[in-house]
């Protein structure tokens, strides 16, 4: 099936089943998306997202009536992916659902597609359980049951491998069920488990886990982690000075597993679809699927933007972010920071230091189509940047109102202590939220009564002074 048209005929299929509504040819067939663009799997969920607009772009109608997506993150957190879907079947009633990235995910919203009857197609969830009994849950992937077989199988008949152990992420609905499944087939063909370690997602020290499975002596470790853990079980395994033989399953198909594993990678197995843009044996889809993507995003990578790899760049090794540069072809490094903002763009986010931005560098963004600034630095652009924002109608958003996050959060973490409190993530996001609604609404209404109607710089100034002369006359001070 080409590249658009598995869209179109999930759409046609939920349809014909008798899922949608009389409608007029003009009202759009909503389809849901719900994926982790935020939290651990983020980098997955972003790309299946990228695919699914691609899709929709070389697909954007169904029968005649357009296609509209809804997108919602479910922040790789299983009571999100269950609201996401509860939200697109209740509040946007789509005719269908796409999704999810993890199968701990879809696991958690599967229930409620189940019980809401809205028919769902799952990108890469893996687990079994998915969809065993389920009339409304599908996926466009294979199974763990296949993939655990298959390593087991390649792992004692192919290379000769007599004792295993496995090493698996128990908080993890699919590293438990592919370690499962390869544990069965392993022992099942004759082969030997000598070890079951288990650590939990999260974990960064797998030392007593690794140290035992040295005791044991298995010629194959068989560990299904996301690409980011399993480079980290690579590196202190091998620090440690093992010799077995690490395998692992699709969810370490990652170009950066052996970037952020180096050395420690070599020898590393996994089991995957295969797929690289410049495979010269391609089938038909991907083809079609690589031409469109080059056509669409002719300078960005499918892989798109390595943040496990810069992480563990920044966070872990206290690296340079040229460094990145020097992994990953597609990207280039850029010393000067102003050539920057000569790279074509609609919004302009700096946030790295004071006047990173002059008044060339504004001329620049304003040349290639520049339409919003938003400042995420104290004041890094120079006055004759603004200048030159203003005068063409760019949306200036200035650092003292758009950097005031900062601040604000600061200010919510002194009253949880105060307050003797603790506040949820999701609390302080929404209670942040409002904080930065409200400055921008405040800064608006200034810039109108000041007449000078969306200049948030005029307006900040004004409803910046405002507050701090209301607060001064409070406590009795005028001038």
């Amino acid at each position: 099936m080409k590249l658009g048209t598995l869209l179109s005929a999930f759409a046609c299929m939920t349809l014909s089943m008798g899922f949608a509504t009389p409608a007029k040819a003009e009202d759009p067939i909503k389809i849901g998306v719900y994926m982790p663009l935020t939290g651990q799997n983020a980098f997955a969920g972003q790309l299946e997202l990228e695919g699914i607009q691609l899709a929709h772009k070389i697909a954007p109608t169904v029968l005649g009536r357009p296609v509209e997506l809804v997108i919602v993150d479910n922040k790789s957190d299983k009571v999100e992916a269950a609201n996401a879907v509860k939200r697109l079947a209740e509040r946007d009633n789509v005719t269908a659902i796409i999704g999810t990235y993890a199968s701990s995910l879809s696991l958690a919203g599967g229930e409620v597609a189940e019980r809401a009857k809205v028919p769902v197609l799952a990108t890469s969830s893996t687990n079994p359980l998915v969809t065993q009994g389920k009339k409304y849950y599908f996926r466009a992937c294979f199974i763990d049951p296949y993939q655990g077989a298959a390593a087991a199988t390649y792992a004692y008949k192919n290379l000769g491998y007599k004792k295993a152990a496995v090493l698996t992420d128990v908080a993890n609905d699919y590293a438990v069920g592919l370690s499962n499944f390869f544990k069965k087939t392993f022992k099942k063909i004759g082969g030997e488990l000598v070890a079951d370690m288990k650590y939990s997602s999260g974990d960064q020290d797998f030392t007593a886990q690794l140290t035992e499975l040295i005791s044991k002596k298995p010629d194959i470790v068989f560990m299904p982690a996301y690409f980011a853990e399993g480079a980290i079980i690579m590196k202190q395994a091998r620090e440690l000075g093992a010799t077995f033989v690490l395998m692992g399953g699709d969810a370490m198909d990652n170009p950066d597993t052996v970037k952020i594993a180096g050395k420690a990678a070599e020898g590393f197995m996994q089991t995957a679809f295969p797929y690289d843009m410049t495979m010269k044996d391609m089938n038909d889809q991907a083809k079609a699927f690589t031409e469109a993507w080059k056509k669409n995003f002719p300078n960005k990578d499918p892989n798109g933007i390595d943040l496990a790899y810069v992480k563990e760049l920044k966070e872990v090794r206290r690296g340079r972010i040229k460094e990145y540069a020097e992994t990953h072809a597609s990207a280039t490094y850029v010393a000067d920071c102003s050539k920057v903002w000569t790279v074509p763009c609609d919004i302009a986010l700096p946030c790295a230091t004071q006047n990173e931005i002059n008044k060339e560098s504004a001329e620049a963004l304003v040349k290639n189509g520049c339409t919003v600034v938003c400042e995420g630095a104290n004041m890094p652009s120079t006055p004759e940047a603004i200048e030159v924002y203003l005068s063409n109608g760019v949306l200036y958003g200035p650092a003292k109102a758009a950097n005031a996050g900062g601040v604000a959060t600061s200010g919510l973490e002194m009253s949880q202590n105060s307050e003797r409190l603790s506040w949820s993530f999701e609390e302080v996001d929404a209670k942040l939220k409002g904080i930065m609604e409200g400055i921008f609404h405040a800064s608006y209404d200034a810039s109108v009564a000041a007449g000078s109607e969306g200049n948030l710089m005029v307006g900040a100034n004004c409803a910046g002074f405002l507050k701090v002369a209301t607060a001064m006359m409070a406590q009795g001070i005028t001038y």
